[in-house]
């Protein structure tokens, strides 16, 4: 059976005087190079700029410059922050990378106090480190 497929919706990319406003500030101010993109890339079509070329020139699809224009519409700023998802890999912090770093030293270098180096550095990363993982 063929299915008809019906034309995109247009998006009307324009934004109000508050929006674009509140967007250039935050554009301004914001500390976050992903969140600073993802406004850019609002921006970017309210003043013309084709979905296709946003994606370009943010290195990103256009279905992720969507998305991100729909959660601002949805949710305004809050909607640009990261969002875990399943399958990214998880990237380690700096005491993660010590920990691993002093297990294997111990084990390689010195197996003898592996034994009891261990269950320190174990303990030390539970309790001690404020051991996190973090997603970027």
């Amino acid at each position: 059976m063929w299915q008809i497929k019906s034309m995109p919706k247009t998006i009307d990319y324009k934004l109000s005087d508050t929006e674009l406003s509140q967007l250039e500030q935050f554009i301004k101010t914001s500390k976050s190079s992903r969140l600073v993109k993802r406004a850019t890339g609002i921006r970017m079509p309210h003043i013309g700029t084709g979905v296709d070329e946003v994606g370009r020139a943010l290195s990103v699809n256009m279905q992720t410059v969507y998305s991100w224009f729909h959660r601002w519409k949805a949710e305004g700023l809050k909607g640009l922050e990261h969002r875990s998802r399943c399958g990214l890999p998880v990237i380690a912090d700096v005491a993660l990378f010590l920990f691993c770093t002093l297990t294997i030293y111990t084990i390689i270098i010195s197996p003898q106090f592996s034994n009891l180096t261990n269950p320190i550095l174990s303990t030390w990363a539970r309790e001690g480190s404020n051991l996190r993982t973090s997603r970027m």
